[in-house]
């Protein structure tokens, strides 16, 4: 099994989960940004939604740099990485209004291109009101995670009730399949949702992750978040694998690294 990491709501800290599953969680970086959204690099960095500015950015904790990846006009809620012909492809989920999101991916030169359209009405839940209806939420699905069986899983998080459906065909440049909805959290909001290999992962119930087996519809208790000492809610969480043969534990950052806010631009650090 992989390593995970998570952060929790408006931090800028990075924290692995303990591989035993137990004890306190390791911080292995700290940005200079907060977080909204983190997915892992190839390299060993983290791509970050930057939750002020709704910025894709790159930190690289290899080599000490940090830069803008991309810019998107409307608000960024989800960043994902997939493997494409043996490179890294970056996916993104947007709100493009208050019905509708897309996911695009970005082209080996960061220019996004449309991958799937979210209409929210076509995401039903469980009508609370009226057992056995169903509705929806006017917000569309907000998080997004692939399997390596070329599924889709969208989340709508932070509502209650909270839910995840699974859409199959989802190859590297668009998504064919139908939608259907696999899991649905009735008495609580659910957060960030990751996959690997063919279970899921989300945050549920304030600070508990729990994996998600797709196909058995079976949840477990992962990892508590709680022993970390704050007490924003938990958020998202991404699948550490490790890569170019550097172990996880490896993983620091580079805190130097200062933003120009006023410009929306980086600043070179050490001529860099």
């Amino acid at each position: 099994m992989s390593t995970f990491v998570f952060h929790r709501y408006n931090e800028s800290s990075i924290y692995k989960v303990p591989s035993s599953g137990q004890g306190v969680p390791q911080e292995i970086c700290k940005t200079e940004v907060p977080i909204y959204s983190i997915a892992y690099a190839d390299d060993g960095g983290f791509y970050i939604i930057d939750r002020i500015a709704s910025k894709i950015i790159w930190k690289n904790n290899m080599q000490g740099k940090e830069f803008e990846v991309y810019q998107n006009p409307k608000w960024i809620r989800c960043v994902r990485k997939r493997r494409v012909n043996g490179q890294e492809r970056i996916y993104f989920l947007a709100h493009r209004d208050t019905t509708t999101a897309e996911i695009f991916y970005l082209t080996p030169n960061n220019l996004p291109v449309s991958y799937y359209l979210i209409h929210s009405n076509l995401f039903t839940i469980p009508d609370q009101c009226s057992p056995g209806s169903e509705t929806h939420w006017e917000q569309p699905p907000d998080q997004l995670a692939f399997d390596s069986s070329n599924n889709l899983y969208l989340m709508l998080s932070n509502t209650t009730p909270s839910a995840i459906w699974k859409i199959s065909g989802a190859g590297p440049d668009s998504v064919t399949g139908n939608i259907a909805r696999i899991y649905s959290s009735p008495n609580g909001p659910l957060y960030g949702l990751c996959c690997d290999e063919e279970k899921l992962y989300f945050h549920g119930d304030g600070s508990m992750i729990y994996s998600f087996d797709p196909n058995t519809l079976i949840k477990s208790p992962f990892f508590d978040t709680a022993q970390i000492p704050i007490s924003e809610s938990a958020w998202d969480i991404s699948c550490l694998a490790p890569v170019l043969g550097k172990p996880p534990q490896q993983y620091k950052l580079i805190e130097k690294i200062r933003r120009n806010w006023s410009l929306g631009n980086p600043i070179k650090y050490k001529g860099r």
